[in-house]
């Protein structure tokens, strides 16, 4: 589906996928590599990479426009036990969002981590929601 900009050069469809590859590569940065995975909203892993595949999450992100033109985007996780669940959701929506401002020009007024499991041996089930709501300042 994706989202339609206008500009005045015309309309801009940013596809699913295009947003799917900029949030999957938020996922690279060495704070939280190894202990954050990409999930489907009912927690299961997208891909035992440490990277996901933006075809393969594409589905799982929902991003909507707000009325003030900026991006809303919620995706689901699953995180390593043990870890910190404020710190590495934090870094992943700041770099989701300031990659969203590079690439695309785009400011992502919200960055929604929905914790769908927390990795040990196994992946026990969580249901938990972190909502990061940005300002209109940069950066």
């Amino acid at each position: 589906m994706g989202i339609r900009k206008e500009n005045k050069l015309g309309t801009l469809i940013l596809s699913d996928e295009l947003i799917a590859g900029i949030v999957s590569s938020a996922f690279t940065i060495d704070k939280i590599n190894g202990f954050v995975w990409a999930s489907t909203r009912h927690g299961r892993l997208i891909d035992r990479r440490d990277v996901p595949d933006a075809q393969e999450l594409a589905p799982s992100i929902d991003v909507k426009e707000r009325e003030d033109g900026r991006l809303e985007l919620e995706f689901s996780v699953i995180i390593n036990f043990g870890t910190s669940i404020k710190r590495v959701t934090k870094i992943l929506a700041d770099a989701v969002r300031e990659r969203i401002r590079d690439r695309l020009g785009l400011d992502a007024g919200a960055v929604i981590i929905d914790i769908a499991g927390v990795r040990s041996k196994q992946i026990a089930k969580r249901n938990t929601r972190i909502v990061y709501e940005y300002g209109n300042e940069p950066g």
